[in-house]
């Protein structure tokens, strides 16, 4: 992904990252390597996505207190 990225003329892109159903307890850890690893190629936002249904378990994620700490835990691990 990264070399393809890599290889593109021009365009812009976002990131859509979301946990996977079998690492839920590491969410934030691994939507944050997604990022990171992608980063210096050049997406104009990135998008943490909690709303799949076919994720079990991933509601568990939607409520307020459960996402501001995804978020907060992402935003504060980013290289700066």
């Amino acid at each position: 992904v990264v070399r393809n990225l890599r290889l593109r003329r021009g365009g812009r892109f976002a990131l859509n990252v979301g946990p996977n159903k079998d690492r839920l307890g590491h969410a934030a850890e691994d939507c944050l390597a997604v990022i990171e690893t992608l980063a210096d190629t050049g997406p104009i936002y990135a998008v943490v996505n909690v709303s799949s249904p076919n994720t079990a378990q991933l509601r568990a994620l939607q409520g307020k207190t459960a996402l501001t700490a995804l978020l907060t835990e992402i935003r504060d691990g980013r290289s700066p």
